[in-house]
């Protein structure tokens, strides 16, 4: 399979407006996994690298912590909204309760989502032993512990920024309609 992008300049070399479509011969995707592939093989050939993430990758401490960073830098937002001065006190409440609930869906999803995704990540580890024949065994493990660490990186961060935010934020808004929205109703009254 060959795939073609001309990436120079659209114009011809007279300086004419002849515009260039870039040539793809074969499929883009394949192209792209392709050149992934050789990326990462490029990156994990330094030797201290490959002991770094073959330190990682044994003892499956990204997704660890991925999980405590998030626990602990909400934690961090949760106490600076309870003390904040600039926010009126019937609004921390809500978001308080927001931000852990956002918290305890994006861990346990993306613990979730992670274990789920093993079989793909490991399909594209051998799609990548595949591409790299001639690679250093030592080299090509690293690189399979960088692949895996990655994608468990990408699965946090799509999770805990986009995902659970949006799944939480009503639950939260009826938790705390529940729980305090007798209480305020019977303030106001």
């Amino acid at each position: 399979m060959k795939v073609m992008l001309n990436t120079n300049s659209l114009y011809s070399s007279q300086n004419k407006k002849t515009a260039q479509k870039p040539l793809f011969k074969g499929n883009p995707y394949e192209y792209a996994t392709g050149k992934l592939a050789d990326g990462f093989a490029a990156l994990a050939k330094n030797p201290k690298m490959v002991n770094f993430i073959d330190g990682i990758a044994k003892h499956n401490v990204i997704s660890t912590l991925a999980a405590t960073t998030g626990v602990v830098n909400s934690a961090f937002y949760m106490y600076n909204t309870a003390k904040s001065k600039k926010i009126e006190p019937e609004h921390k409440k809500p978001l308080i309760i927001n931000m852990g609930l956002v918290t305890a869906m994006a861990t346990a999803g993306a613990l979730l989502l992670d274990k789920i995704v093993d079989t793909k990540i490991e399909q594209y580890q051998k799609f990548f032993e595949l591409r790299n024949p001639n690679m250093d065994p030592k080299v090509l493990k690293a690189c399979k512990g960088g692949i895996r660490g990655g994608a468990t990186l990408l699965i946090f961060t799509l999770v805990y920024r986009y995902a659970s935010p949006v799944i939480a934020t009503p639950l939260a808004n009826k938790a705390y309609n529940y729980f305090f929205g007798k209480k305020e109703a019977k303030k106001v009254a």
